[in-house]
């Protein structure tokens, strides 16, 4: 009894790290009084962290460890749970978030490739939903090669500091949405003086104005899509001054976009980055280049969200729950990233060095330790068991194994010198600024 104690305790000190029932306590109580901020936060963390088929298995784990943890008896309801959940995430959600971004600043602080200067990378994916008409009708549906039916599908856009290897901020919506729109919702988000980094897909007259309107800066790679404007007839793309101006800023009488154009050498191909700081003191073609580099992270973060912490698929059937799911999913994850990291640091590793399997592994230990037993027996479970009578359909023509299948990488951007008209513009603008 006495082990089993220390093991609460333990598991419980280390959600207090994040979950301060202080701070929590204070925001607005309405409906069901049983879920106390503290109370739900604290279990919604230990159902996210659980892997039980249905949603429903995991809360009834969470909410037996929880009742060990807080000492106290909590609602039986699942429906009454997710309904508080809904009612109360936007609040619980950003007063979870700042403590999570103070730990991953002062992890970043201490592995900056840029001095004072925060480096987060921004990319979107796609996580699959349940077949119900509700997540179909909200979300749409994206087919994939070999499905005979296409499912429905949720984008999250993540923002990812680079330094920490956690997550920042996102954003979720239905499989059509726009990452770009995404990234331009979280600017307010983003530490002063941070600097962007991002594929192909992140590219844009729009897009980059605004990041450079908000104080930040950013390194994006470029395809042969982009059309950059040269002053000069002597253009190297090794390192060199050229400007994005779309004929519709030119119209606007919008000024252009000054930036660095960097091609970097690969086993492949050559690589062409943009970069928006114009001095290479300030931004090395070294440091673009690690910077970019370092940009593989957040498909590893994916990868470890969809595979390691086994939410590829989604389980909500209702399209109002799916946001809450995955929210605390991400919520959950960067927790289990700053405990293993927390972990390293007794011993000098870095935060690139973590094993997040082995992080998820122990915490999930932790929790089945204080799972209490079944209510009722295993005959009475045993006959309650019934097939739910739904027909299968023929998995044979799902073309198994499915390989992700990359495109071609993008080529390098068209450079062309400015005509008389374009320079003349740019003359005019600089005079009157």
């Amino acid at each position: 009894m006495n082990s089993r104690m220390s093991r609460a305790d333990d598991l419980r000190d280390a959600i207090g790290q994040f979950v301060d029932e202080r701070y929590l306590n204070q925001i607005p109580q309405h409906g069901n009084t049983g879920w106390t901020p503290h109370r739900l936060a604290v279990t919604a963390l230990l159902w996210s962290w659980g892997n039980q088929p249905a949603l429903t298995q995991r809360f009834r784990q969470a909410r037996g460890v929880a009742e060990t943890l807080l000492k106290t008896e909590l609602p039986q309801c699942w429906q009454g749970f997710v309904k508080k959940l809904r009612a109360d995430h936007s609040q619980l959600k950003q007063t979870l978030m700042s403590p999570l971004r103070t730990q991953s600043q002062e992890i970043s602080q201490r592995q900056q490739i840029i001095k004072g200067r925060p480096l987060l990378a921004v990319d979107g994916t796609r996580l699959e939903l349940p077949r119900t008409a509700d997540n179909e009708q909200f979300f749409g549906t994206t087919g994939q090669s070999g499905q005979a039916r296409p499912r429905p599908s949720t984008w999250l856009t993540l923002l990812w500091d680079v330094a920490s290897r956690t997550p920042w901020d996102w954003r979720s919506g239905p499989s059509d949405s726009s990452e770009r729109h995404h990234l331009l919702e979280m600017l307010d988000e983003l530490p002063e003086r941070s600097i962007i980094t991002a594929d192909a897909g992140f590219q844009g007259y729009e897009v980059w104005r605004r990041l450079l309107e908000a104080g930040h800066d950013f390194v994006i790679r470029v395809g042969g899509h982009v059309h950059l404007l040269h002053e000069y007839w002597d253009v190297t793309r090794q390192d060199d001054r050229v400007y994005l101006w779309p004929e519709h800023a030119r119209e606007d009488d919008q000024p252009p976009l000054e930036l660095r154009l960097l091609q970097v050498e690969t086993d492949d191909e050559p690589m062409y980055l943009v970069t928006s700081m114009l001095s290479s003191r300030k931004l090395s073609y070294k440091q673009a280049t690690e910077i970019y580099r370092r940009r593989w992270g957040i498909e590893i973060f994916f990868r470890e969200h969809k595979q390691t912490f086994e939410r590829e698929r989604l389980r909500s059937r209702a399209a109002r729950n799916v946001a809450v799911e995955l929210d605390w999913s991400l919520l959950a994850l960067w927790i289990v990233k700053l405990l293993g990291i927390g972990g390293l640091q007794v011993h000098d590793h870095r935060p690139d060095e973590l094993s997040v399997a082995l992080a998820l592994r122990a915490i999930r230990e932790e929790m089945d330790s204080l799972r209490p037993l079944p209510a009722k027996s295993l005959w009475t479970r045993l006959a309650a068991i019934k097939d739910d009578g739904y027909v299968r359909r023929d998995k044979r023509s799902r073309n198994y194994p499915r390989k992700k299948k990359r495109g071609k990488p993008p080529g390098p951007p068209k450079v062309r010198v400015m005509n008389d008209e374009e320079w003349n513009q740019l003359r005019d603008l600089n005079l009157r600024q």
